[in-house]
Protein backbone atom coordinates (compact mmCIF):
# COMPACT_ATOMS: atom_id res chain seq x y z
CA UNK A 1 0.00 0.00 0.00
CA UNK A 2 2.94 2.32 0.67
CA UNK A 3 3.72 2.30 -2.96
CA UNK A 4 0.76 4.86 -3.21
CA UNK A 5 2.87 7.64 -1.56
CA UNK A 6 5.86 7.41 -3.81
CA UNK A 7 6.09 10.87 -6.13
CA UNK A 8 9.19 11.36 -8.61
CA UNK A 9 12.13 11.16 -6.67
CA UNK A 10 14.51 13.14 -8.90
CA UNK A 11 11.77 16.38 -7.92
CA UNK A 12 12.74 16.13 -4.36
CA UNK A 13 16.58 15.72 -4.90
CA UNK A 14 15.92 19.18 -7.63
CA UNK A 15 14.88 21.35 -4.97
CA UNK A 16 18.14 20.16 -2.80
CA UNK A 17 16.06 17.76 0.18
CA UNK A 18 18.62 15.36 1.64
CA UNK A 19 17.64 11.65 0.95
CA UNK A 20 16.11 9.83 4.06
CA UNK A 21 19.51 7.97 4.36
CA UNK A 22 21.43 11.13 4.65
CA UNK A 23 23.16 11.17 7.82
CA UNK A 24 22.56 15.42 8.29
CA UNK A 25 19.85 16.03 6.69
CA UNK A 26 19.32 19.88 6.36
CA UNK A 27 15.58 21.55 5.76
CA UNK A 28 14.85 23.33 2.73
CA UNK A 29 13.08 26.70 2.34
CA UNK A 30 10.22 27.48 1.81
CA UNK A 31 10.62 28.75 -1.43
CA UNK A 32 12.07 25.69 -2.72
CA UNK A 33 9.31 24.02 -1.35
CA UNK A 34 7.30 25.90 -3.42
CA UNK A 35 9.00 25.11 -6.20
CA UNK A 36 8.52 21.76 -5.47
CA UNK A 37 4.86 21.36 -4.97
CA UNK A 38 4.39 23.65 -7.91
CA UNK A 39 5.97 21.06 -9.94
CA UNK A 40 4.55 18.15 -8.38
CA UNK A 41 1.44 18.19 -7.69
CA UNK A 42 -1.93 20.41 -5.88
CA UNK A 43 -1.67 18.96 -2.72
CA UNK A 44 0.63 17.58 -0.26
CA UNK A 45 0.62 15.50 2.78
CA UNK A 46 2.21 16.87 6.12
CA UNK A 47 3.18 14.14 8.19
CA UNK A 48 3.66 16.91 11.16
CA UNK A 49 5.55 20.26 12.65
CA UNK A 50 8.14 20.39 15.06
CA UNK A 51 10.15 23.10 16.86
CA UNK A 52 13.66 22.02 15.82
CA UNK A 53 15.24 20.02 13.04
CA UNK A 54 16.31 17.28 15.67
CA UNK A 55 12.73 16.60 16.52
CA UNK A 56 11.73 17.24 12.44
CA UNK A 57 14.69 14.49 11.62
CA UNK A 58 12.96 11.94 14.51
CA UNK A 59 9.46 12.28 12.49
CA UNK A 60 11.27 11.85 9.53
CA UNK A 61 13.00 8.88 10.63
CA UNK A 62 9.91 7.54 12.24
CA UNK A 63 8.09 7.95 9.07
CA UNK A 64 10.49 6.21 6.82
CA UNK A 65 10.94 3.22 9.18
CA UNK A 66 7.13 2.82 8.14
CA UNK A 67 8.02 2.85 4.53
CA UNK A 68 7.26 6.18 3.73
CA UNK A 69 9.74 7.72 1.47
CA UNK A 70 10.50 11.16 -0.74
CA UNK A 71 9.63 12.74 2.36
CA UNK A 72 11.38 16.36 2.85
CA UNK A 73 11.72 18.85 6.34
CA UNK A 74 10.68 22.05 5.15
CA UNK A 75 12.01 25.23 7.02
CA UNK A 76 8.45 26.50 6.88
CA UNK A 77 8.49 29.53 9.32
CA UNK A 78 11.25 30.42 12.13
CA UNK A 79 10.98 27.22 14.70
CA UNK A 80 9.10 24.97 12.47
CA UNK A 81 9.93 22.78 10.52
CA UNK A 82 7.30 20.73 8.39
CA UNK A 83 7.83 16.84 7.32
CA UNK A 84 6.07 16.80 3.72
CA UNK A 85 5.31 14.52 0.70
CA UNK A 86 4.75 16.55 -2.05
CA UNK A 87 3.07 14.84 -5.07
CA UNK A 88 -0.65 13.89 -4.30
CA UNK A 89 -2.23 14.82 -7.13
CA UNK A 90 -5.56 14.33 -6.19
CA UNK A 91 -7.64 15.41 -2.60
CA UNK A 92 -9.51 11.88 -3.26
CA UNK A 93 -6.77 9.86 -2.60
CA UNK A 94 -6.30 11.53 1.10
CA UNK A 95 -7.97 8.79 2.82
CA UNK A 96 -5.90 6.17 1.45
CA UNK A 97 -2.96 7.64 2.50
CA UNK A 98 -4.03 8.98 5.97
CA UNK A 99 -5.19 5.50 6.69
CA UNK A 100 -2.22 3.66 5.78
CA UNK A 101 -0.25 6.74 8.13
CA UNK A 102 -2.13 6.16 10.72
CA UNK A 103 -1.72 2.25 10.66
CA UNK A 104 1.88 3.32 11.40
CA UNK A 105 0.81 5.45 14.61
CA UNK A 106 1.46 8.74 12.37
CA UNK A 107 -0.75 11.69 11.94
CA UNK A 108 -1.35 13.35 8.43
CA UNK A 109 -3.12 16.33 7.00
CA UNK A 110 -3.25 16.61 3.18
CA UNK A 111 -2.83 20.38 2.32
CA UNK A 112 -2.83 22.32 -0.59
CA UNK A 113 0.80 22.42 -1.81
CA UNK A 114 0.34 26.38 -2.15
CA UNK A 115 0.80 28.00 1.15
CA UNK A 116 1.14 32.31 2.13
CA UNK A 117 4.59 31.65 1.77
CA UNK A 118 5.50 30.67 -1.94
CA UNK A 119 6.30 33.47 -3.71
CA UNK A 120 4.35 34.81 -6.49
CA UNK A 121 5.86 35.81 -9.61
CA UNK A 122 3.16 36.01 -11.92
CA UNK A 123 1.63 39.53 -10.71
CA UNK A 124 1.04 42.42 -8.24
CA UNK A 125 -2.34 41.30 -7.61
CA UNK A 126 -4.83 38.75 -6.85
CA UNK A 127 -8.42 38.54 -7.16
CA UNK A 128 -9.67 36.66 -4.05
CA UNK A 129 -13.04 34.88 -4.32
CA UNK A 130 -13.04 33.55 -0.17
CA UNK A 131 -11.60 32.51 2.58
CA UNK A 132 -13.10 28.72 3.38
CA UNK A 133 -12.18 27.37 7.00
CA UNK A 134 -11.90 24.06 5.72
CA UNK A 135 -10.04 22.28 2.37
CA UNK A 136 -13.74 20.55 1.52
CA UNK A 137 -15.65 24.18 1.62
CA UNK A 138 -12.32 25.09 -0.56
CA UNK A 139 -12.74 22.73 -2.87
CA UNK A 140 -15.98 23.27 -3.78
CA UNK A 141 -15.50 27.06 -3.89
CA UNK A 142 -12.98 26.43 -6.62
CA UNK A 143 -15.09 23.99 -9.11
CA UNK A 144 -17.83 26.46 -9.12
CA UNK A 145 -15.36 29.89 -9.86
CA UNK A 146 -13.53 27.58 -12.31
CA UNK A 147 -16.92 26.67 -13.49
CA UNK A 148 -18.27 30.31 -14.06
CA UNK A 149 -15.24 30.65 -16.37
CA UNK A 150 -12.22 32.12 -14.11
CA UNK A 151 -9.22 29.55 -15.19
CA UNK A 152 -6.43 29.67 -13.06
CA UNK A 153 -8.25 29.59 -9.79
CA UNK A 154 -6.40 28.01 -6.91
CA UNK A 155 -6.38 27.06 -3.55
CA UNK A 156 -3.48 28.31 -1.41
CA UNK A 157 -3.49 27.95 2.42
CA UNK A 158 -3.16 31.09 4.48
CA UNK A 159 -2.98 29.98 7.82
CA UNK A 160 -4.67 27.02 10.16
CA UNK A 161 -8.85 26.74 8.83
CA UNK A 162 -8.00 29.35 6.29
CA UNK A 163 -7.52 28.07 2.57
CA UNK A 164 -7.75 30.64 0.41
CA UNK A 165 -9.28 30.76 -3.16
CA UNK A 166 -7.62 32.91 -5.65
CA UNK A 167 -7.18 34.19 -8.96
CA UNK A 168 -3.14 35.63 -9.03
CA UNK A 169 -1.69 37.14 -11.84
CA UNK A 170 -3.37 40.74 -11.77
CA UNK A 171 -1.16 43.15 -13.05
CA UNK A 172 -2.41 46.83 -11.79
CA UNK A 173 -5.07 47.88 -9.70
CA UNK A 174 -7.06 49.18 -12.76
CA UNK A 175 -6.56 45.34 -13.87
CA UNK A 176 -7.80 44.32 -10.36
CA UNK A 177 -11.43 46.43 -10.97
CA UNK A 178 -11.76 45.41 -14.14
CA UNK A 179 -11.50 41.59 -12.67
CA UNK A 180 -13.61 42.43 -9.61
CA UNK A 181 -16.00 43.85 -11.99
CA UNK A 182 -15.76 40.67 -14.23
CA UNK A 183 -16.35 38.03 -10.93
CA UNK A 184 -19.56 40.60 -9.76
CA UNK A 185 -21.61 39.74 -12.82
CA UNK A 186 -21.12 36.03 -12.30
CA UNK A 187 -22.18 36.86 -8.77
CA UNK A 188 -19.22 36.74 -6.48
CA UNK A 189 -17.63 39.52 -4.61
CA UNK A 190 -13.75 39.75 -5.12
CA UNK A 191 -11.76 41.49 -2.87
CA UNK A 192 -8.01 42.65 -4.01
CA UNK A 193 -4.93 41.77 -2.23
CA UNK A 194 -1.51 42.16 -2.88
CA UNK A 195 0.57 38.78 -4.17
Amino acid sequence: MRALVLVVPTLVGAVGAPALGSANPTPVTAADACTAALAAGPWKAIFGTRPDRVAALALLRQAGRAGFKNLTMVAATPGQIEIDLFGITTYRTRLDLVREAQSASLQVTIQPSRDRFCPDTRGDWEGVFGHPATVPAAISLRSAVLKAGFAGAAIERDGPHDYEVEVAGLRSMSQGREFQKEAKTAGYRVMLERS
